[in-house]
């Protein structure tokens, strides 16, 4: 599949009152491509959602979708645009067959056949028919994807889309939302707090602190660039001289305990010559597992070096 570019923002600009929410903006969203948007409360990223879909003025700069300008080009470019954003708006003494043949309207080539594809698609055709009114928060929240998928648009974007879930609905939600991008070649792009989910779901991550954006990576290069953490158990007697040995080697030790556990950072490479080392000063060595640092101890950590 051709990875084309769908979404560009070029030195985006956002000033309120003076002050910079958003400042000098600059990536890419493929085909095919599930972006992570990643930040702090209060960092911009729905500000700059906002600007996606035209419901804030851009201050400076431009977005892209599909190559037509959201300044100079709206109604092209947002055509071929689905977003929830925050939360999903609907009309809740309708039915939720209602609410979306009533969006479909809005839009060319929409019909009873997509809509009822579409809810299928969502997990919520056996509720079509029902008051809107009865939904749970969660089931609002698929009705809402389904509104934004009805005209097959190339970009999604969705804020939060997690919330009101249950574990299920958000292995669903995962699922189809990995089924789109890489089955259909929507490119999606998605904000939300739920790091172990944003790590399991996305293809590429950015992220966004004070309005700048510090990093835009494939997300493996983004936790390979994280710590490696090792834990090795050792003979409990042994512990003391495998701290000293393990710290000789230059390597920085997170913590050790009496029962013969010692976290460190090591890379996997290092581990055999670790062991050797260990072993050859007559250690007792039990157990050694590397783990690397999950998404959300990277996030953080790259929030702490950026403050």
């Amino acid at each position: 599949m051709d990875r084309q570019i769908v979404v560009e923002l070029k030195n985006v600009t956002k000033t309120i009152n003076h002050k910079k929410i958003v400042e000098n903006l600059n990536f890419q969203i493929h085909s095919g491509e599930i972006f992570g948007f990643l930040g702090p409360n209060g960092a911009g990223k729905t500000t700059t959602i906002r600007m996606m879909v035209g419901l804030t003025r851009i201050s400076e700069g431009d977005i892209f979708i599909n190559g037509f300008s959201i300044k100079s080009d709206f109604n092209k470019a947002i055509s071929n645009v689905g977003a929830i954003v925050e939360n999903p708006d609907l009309y809740k003494y309708m039915t939720g067959y209602q609410n979306l043949k009533h969006f479909a309207r809005m839009v060319q080539g929409v019909g009873k056949k997509e809509i009822i594809e579409t809810a299928e698609l969502l997990g919520i055709g056996n509720w079509i028919k029902n008051p809107v009114r009865t939904y749970s928060l969660g089931m609002r929240q698929r009705l809402g994807l389904a509104q934004a998928l009805l005209h097959h648009p190339s970009l999604v974007i969705l804020d939060e889309p997690t919330n009101g879930l249950d574990p299920e609905g958000i292995h669903e939600l995962r699922n189809t939302l990995k089924y789109l991008a890489h089955e259909k070649g929507v490119a999606i792009l998605v904000s939300s707090h739920l790091l172990s989910e944003m790590q399991l779901m996305c293809d590429k991550v950015g992220v966004i602190q004070h309005g700048k954006l510090i990093t835009v990576q494939n997300i493996e290069d983004f936790m390979r660039a994280g710590k490696c953490v090792s834990s090795i158990m050792v003979d409990p007697s042994q512990i003391d001289m495998a701290y000293h040995i393990i710290l000789q080697m230059g390597k920085n030790i997170i913590s050790k305990d009496m029962s013969g556990k010692l976290l460190a950072e090591i890379e996997q490479k290092d581990i055999p010559e670790v062991n050797h080392k260990l072993m050859e000063s007559g250690i007792r060595v039990y157990e050694v597992q590397t783990q690397q640092e999950t998404l959300e101890e990277r996030f953080l950590e790259v929030m702490e070096e950026n403050k």
